[in-house]
């Protein structure tokens, strides 16, 4: 029996339909999103370059697959887009096997979903967008499969970060107006003034 990934919504309990229904005004909801996705994701891709099985490169490489083969002509078409990579970043995690964090990014991933159903639209008409975020969740993917926790932390850490810098260039009212300077890359310079 053949096992493969799904693209599914993630609807199972009251925490994830809690998370998934929040009410935030659209600036709240980006700037809060991308600081828990920094908090949970980043170290959970290091230790996925730790911890992963043949299992779950192959389950990676199967996701990302779909995630590059998949159009994005019409809206219904972006959308499942979207949910490929939202289950992309979904098994970055899953590749960590910790089985707490694993139910905690059951939560992160319903906020991935709802992040990636409002920005994605504008984003994939972006020139070249797309491919340099294929690029990045390959580089990702293969860091996981060499055991390398540096690269695999660090390039999720700037695919979020651009992501929120090109939301922020696309539409300034989905990101809210803050004081917060807290992305700072290797050098020490700060990524954005959040």
């Amino acid at each position: 029996e053949r096992q493969g990934i799904y693209v599914r919504k993630i609807d199972q309990d009251g925490t994830i339909d809690t998370l998934k229904n929040m009410q935030l005004i659209p600036g709240d909801f980006e700037l809060y999103q991308l600081e828990v996705r920094i908090v949970i994701s980043v170290p959970a891709a290091r230790l996925a370059a730790q911890r992963r099985t043949e299992d779950d490169i192959r389950k990676l490489n199967e996701c990302y697959d779909n995630f590059i083969r998949c159009p994005f002509s019409t809206p219904e078409e972006v959308e499942q887009n979207g949910r490929w990579e939202a289950l992309l970043h979904h098994l970055v995690t899953e590749a960590a096997h910790n089985p707490i964090l694993s139910r905690i990014n059951e939560s992160v991933n319903a906020l991935v979903e709802k992040n990636n159903s409002l920005v994605h639209p504008n984003l994939m008409n972006e020139k070249g967008w797309i491919e340099h975020i294929q690029k990045q969740h390959r580089t990702i993917i293969d860091a996981i499969a060499n055991n390398d926790p540096k690269l695999a932390g660090d390039t999720l850490r700037d695919h979020l970060v651009q992501s929120f810098q090109k939301i922020a260039g696309i539409n300034p009212k989905l990101v809210k107006d803050t004081k917060y300077q807290y992305l700072i890359n290797e050098n020490g310079s700060k990524y954005i003034n959040l």
